[in-house]
């Protein structure tokens, strides 16, 4: 696997981070911002995508 690719398992592992921090805490504590245009949905809940993929790739 080529290294900062980004894995259904990272993925998965970040959105439960977000959940268990909330969303405010989860984007100030990586210094990111709220999703303008692309929003994933897992499970009916909605996350920031950039946010998303840059602490999976971490």
């Amino acid at each position: 696997m080529r290294r900062g690719a980004i894995t259904r398992e990272c993925v998965l592992k970040v959105l439960a981070e977000h959940d268990e921090l909330g969303r405010e805490a989860f984007l100030a504590m990586y210094g990111f911002g709220e999703a303008r245009s692309y929003v994933p949905v897992h499970e009916s809940q909605e996350y920031d995508s950039k946010a998303v993929a840059g602490v999976s790739r971490r």
